[in-house]
């Protein structure tokens, strides 16, 4: 299995979600992005995370908040 097929669990409001690829795409995010504000950090990751897993319109808010905590 690569990498980018590796399954991350986050929480995402009350609920776990797996997400493919998170790590490594977190990591690319954060060394492309430092200093950006965490806004255009978070749209980044949705973009990013959105191309291998289903990440619904109504949901992309919570799974940003979480993507965001889960930089922290």
């Amino acid at each position: 299995m690569a990498d980018t097929d590796e399954i991350t669990r986050i929480r995402v409001g009350k609920h776990p979600s797996g997400i493919i690829g998170f790590k490594e795409i977190l990591a690319e995010v954060a060394e492309t992005m430092m200093g950006a504000p965490d806004e255009l950090i978070r749209e980044k990751l949705l973009v990013r995370l959105s191309k291998q897993n289903n990440i619904t319109s109504n949901a992309r808010e919570l799974y940003g908040q979480s993507a965001n905590q889960s930089k922290s």
